[in-house]
């Protein structure tokens, strides 16, 4: 299997620690009869496709969950919703991936990010089972603790998730087609998890939704522990630390400090910004699924569905107009999406039919993927892959930091304030054009993407390859 990384040193991916430019070692191989597409690369890598299937193994049972958790809080609230009870519980999933997320990325950057996954998965399989004493106990703060102990895990979880995709391809195209695929998964998982844990939960209650998440990440650390090869990449750097705070401290030190130095450093808060406009859809979500006819359950499950939905648009539109050898095309991607999930927005407050609801909401969600999936491979391009788990936790914090604020703040506004969801969907969109605004100037003053130090990066990319090309091409077959 060309694509697979073997125990083997030959055939793992070469990283340099001190190769600052981040970039990927291409294999010379038959894999080039490939074309670089989204099959090919299925096709070929196996190690990848044991990933993605326990990727969506785990989001699949996530989305189940969280289905799951509303109609309890719903039904111990006796049928009434409180925003505040889901915008909290919002908050309890988002606060544990802002406080842990310097200890996530020091554990993938320090320990083979396999093992620590498969480990993780088998930790998450036994806490669905406390959701159901808390239906039992009709607690609320109890569903919040175990919301809060599943995020933990998670929180430790999704650095390593993400940093191992860039282990795992053999060169540039083929990272955006991964990093594509894996937002995507994502994507079906929230389109497919969360209708059916909402037609689960209406059916057969939302306990079955907690024995079927426990399942699928006993599947997920299945399909990880069938990977092949190692995935440590800081045997080196982690060598001269002390215990385990000394190192999480001085590793998370060292990130700051180079991301500092670098001149795409914005480009972190780029996901934030969606962030800060697609936090709210989860509380708004809830509250337009009580609108008109119809089970509650049910039209929240259709609405999640379009998100999903919405982000495959994202991707596949994302993915014909942009490539890794057109880099400021990624960046430019990034930002006409923010456009998108502007307009979305506006549309879900302009509009009060649950049908136009459902196609702005797919709208806004394509946005929301489309700024996701090019800021991402813009991150795993220039980050060096041995800073590359703390980086992309950095991304991530920042990221749910201000969506747990926005989902908080929507709370507070509907029932607080008394305004109803158009209106803050119209607020949001205000807030949107402000930040897709910022970002225009920054992609037309020539900075991160559009810059040449950027420029220069890439023909270093290129530069590299064409040697590792020659080099391959004159070394004598033994």
């Amino acid at each position: 299997d060309i694509g697979t990384i073997t125990k083997s040193t030959k055939a793992t991916r070469e990283m340099d620690p001190q190769d600052d430019t981040g970039s990927i070692r291409e294999k010379e191989s038959d894999s080039k009869q490939y074309k670089s597409s989204f099959l090919g690369l299925l096709i070929r890598n196996r190690n990848y496709r044991l990933f993605l299937s326990s990727y969506l193994f785990s989001h699949g049972g996530e989305w189940l969950t969280y289905v799951a958790s509303i109609s309890v809080i719903e039904s111990i609230l006796g049928g009434q919703t409180s925003r505040t009870a889901i915008s909290i519980l919002i908050v309890v999933r988002l606060l544990p991936n802002v406080l842990l997320s310097s200890i996530g990325g020091t554990l993938a950057d320090s320990r083979d990010r396999r093992e620590s996954m498969i480990l993780l998965s088998l930790v998450h399989s036994f806490i669905p089972f406390f959701y159901i004493l808390a239906g039992y106990w009709a607690s609320i703060p109890m569903v919040y603790l175990v919301t809060f102990l599943q995020e933990c895990v998670a929180a430790l979880n999704e650095p390593c998730k993400s940093a191992i995709v860039n282990q795992l391809v053999d060169n540039e195209e083929d990272l955006q087609k991964a990093t594509a695929l894996t937002g995507v998964s994502w994507s079906c998982m929230a389109a497919i998890g969360s209708s059916v844990g909402g037609f689960v939960a209406a059916s057969y209650g939302p306990n079955v939704c907690f024995l079927m998440d426990s399942s699928l990440f006993l599947c997920s650390a299945g399909m990880l522990y069938a990977m092949e090869g190692k995935y440590n990449t800081a045997e080196k750097e982690s060598a001269g630390y002390g215990n385990v705070c000394e190192r999480i401290t001085e590793m998370t030190r060292e990130a700051f400090q180079y991301l500092s130095g670098k001149f795409w450093w914005p480009l972190v808060l780029m996901k934030a910004s969606s962030a800060l406009m697609y936090g709210v859809s989860d509380v708004l979500n809830v509250s337009f699924s009580e609108n008109g006819d119809g089970d509650r359950d049910e039209k929240l499950g259709i609405l999640f569905a379009f998100v999903g939905m919405g982000c495959l648009v994202g991707l596949f539109v994302s993915d014909a107009f942009t490539s890794v050898s057109r880099i400021q095309s990624l960046q430019w991607a990034g930002i006409v999406s923010l456009g998108f999930s502007t307009i979305g927005s506006f549309g879900m407050g302009m509009m009060g039919s649950f049908h136009w609801l459902c196609f702005f909401t797919l709208v806004r969600s394509a946005g929301s993927s489309g700024t996701w999936i090019n800021s991402s491979v813009l991150l795993q391009l220039f980050a060096a892959p041995e800073k590359m788990g703390r980086v992309l936790a950095l991304d991530g914090a920042l990221s749910l930091l201000l969506e747990a604020t926005s989902a908080m703040l929507c709370g507070y506004l509907q029932d607080d304030l008394g305004l109803g969801p158009q209106a803050v969907s119209l607020l949001v969109s205000g807030i949107g054009s402000v930040l897709f605004s910022l970002w225009c100037c920054y992609h037309w003053t020539g900075r991160g993407a559009t810059s040449q130090e950027a420029a220069a990066f890439m023909q270093q990319i290129a530069e590299d390859k064409a040697d590792k090309r020659t080099l391959t091409e004159q070394t004598p077959l033994i």
